[in-house]
């Protein structure tokens, strides 16, 4: 059995890219291991959990948020044992969901996260960065290294989405996690940024060796069968 770390923070992530990911990894017989970097309780973003219940006839976020409070799954989520380059020996792949906020944006481009993707992908692991998280892959690894998407193809978060919410009056900053658009900061270290207009003709998932990323909260479900495919690769 396969086996993916689920790397989180304590607060802002999206439910839609965290949850339907998980389920749809353990349907296909993948063991999911949630972890936080504090070793606390997740709390999604609000703004994601409204969206969901608004979604809940057609799309499972709001089924699966539930069931997951219902169950404590979100509860005092333990930091996995040891530090990156042990996860990396543990487990077979690395998501790390996107999401909103302070809290988020420092933790998606800090040193726990940025650490993990580069030991995951050192160790010939796949890495699975959805919407916002992409920008992980846009920043120099701890030791120097080039950034894990330079060169490559990927999508991310679009800067039209992103520059549309971020306008918002009060709120717009809590939509713009990294202070610049997370397409902007993948532009700097590859030309192929995948990101449509209008954004939903941007494809579901993209995969260049071992790095697969996604570009948003409705892609959750193609973002897990294209990670379970390179999976299979080995």
């Amino acid at each position: 059995m396969k086996s993916v770390l689920v790397l989180v923070a304590g607060r802002g992530h999206a439910v839609q890219e965290t949850l339907p990911v998980i389920d749809e990894l353990q349907r296909a017989g993948v063991e999911v291991v949630l972890g936080t970097e504090a070793g606390d309780d997740v709390r999604f973003c609000p703004v994601c959990n409204a969206l969901a219940l608004a979604e809940s006839l057609w799309a499972p976020s709001w089924r699966l948020l539930r069931r997951a409070r219902r169950n404590g799954t979100l509860t005092n989520v333990p930091r996995p044992e040891g530090g990156p380059d042990a996860w990396a020996t543990r487990f077979d792949a690395l998501v790390v969901p996107g999401g909103h906020g302070r809290i988020y944006g420092a933790f998606a481009s800090g040193r726990t996260v940025v650490e993990a993707i580069h030991a995951f992908h050192d160790a010939g692991k796949p890495v699975g960065l959805v919407c916002h998280s992409v920008a992980a892959a846009a920043l120099p690894g701890p030791r120097g290294q080039r950034p894990l998407a330079e060169g490559k193809h990927v999508t991310c978060w679009p800067r039209s989405l992103e520059r549309t919410f971020g306008a918002l009056p009060i709120v717009g900053r809590y939509f713009v996690p990294f202070g610049t658009y997370v397409q902007t900061m993948a532009e700097r270290v590859t030309s192929s940024v995948e990101c449509a207009t209008p954004p939903w003709r941007t494809p579901h998932a993209v995969v260049d060796g071992l790095l697969v990323t996604s570009w948003g909260p409705w892609s959750g479900v193609p973002f897990a069968r294209a990670l379970v495919q390179r999976l299979a690769r080995g």
